[in-house]
């Protein structure tokens, strides 16, 4: 299982700046005055996958946005409830999660891209593209799905590279062969004076953005991509779309 109890800690506490720093862009984004649309009102529903440990979720419920969060990691999602005590999550997938009607739909942290356990990447695609056509059956009128993706792996790829905090420390490799980027992934965290170590292996596939918008077309959307959100410049190699319903 991806992001298990120490890595969900650790990404959680060492790494959602991307999620801080976008939050508010979010919110501007979603906000009527701003132009995207007049369906997205202070109290709509926004659904959030891969909500990780509620960094998102709690900005936007501060902001008047109720919120439904969805993520894979068990971990992840008793972090979220603790992080965002106003909104709901669960434990789900995109492939496989029911979307209520909402006025949005975010995916934020390339979340389109991660394979799921020894999922193959056709099946994967498969999920991808069916998920586009639940969130067009979803959303309201006028509503928005955003999401980012990568897709290259240039610059993406090292041989090791290593953060630590106060309680922990990780060890990362990436390494790419044709559309699948893979990332070995190890934990130490010291827990009531114990040290415990983990180690998790992520496959991440790439889309170009042609097959993107192809997608998103067959599903009903007009897509933009685009390198920021907002005023944020997304991680290198990646492209964020904005889509609505034609």
């Amino acid at each position: 299982m991806m992001y298990g109890n120490d890595l969900a800690y650790v990404h959680h506490a060492g790494f959602s700046e991307y999620a801080r720093r976008t939050a508010p862009e979010i919110v501007r984004l979603l906000t009527p005055r701003r132009g995207i649309s007049s369906a997205i009102r202070g109290g709509s529903l926004i659904v959030e996958f891969g909500c990780g440990g509620g960094t998102t979720a709690r900005y936007l419920t501060d902001h008047g946005f109720r919120v439904y969060g969805v993520d894979q990691s068990p971990a992840m999602v008793k972090l979220a409830r603790l992080t965002a005590p106003r909104a709901r999550f669960a434990v789900g997938s995109l492939a496989t999660t029911s979307i209520p009607r909402c006025a949005a739909i975010i995916a934020l942290g390339e979340v389109v891209n991660y394979l799921s356990g020894r999922r193959s990447p056709a099946g994967h695609d498969r999920d991808v593209f069916r998920f586009f056509a639940r969130a067009a059956r979803a959303l309201e009128p006028g509503g928005l799905l955003l999401f980012d993706f990568m897709e290259s792996a240039k610059q993406r790829t090292f041989h090791a590279s290593t953060r630590s905090g106060d309680d922990w420390a990780v060890v990362a490799s990436a390494s790419a062969d044709g559309q699948i980027l893979t990332r070995h992934v190890t934990t130490v965290r010291h827990v009531a004076g114990t040290m415990r170590l983990s180690q998790e292996t992520h496959r991440v596939r790439l889309y170009s953005r042609h097959a993107m918008t192809a997608a998103l077309r067959r599903a009903g959307f007009v897509a933009t991509m685009r390198r920021f959100i907002g005023r944020i410049r997304v991680i290198r190699g990646d492209l964020v779309a904005f889509a609505s319903v034609d």
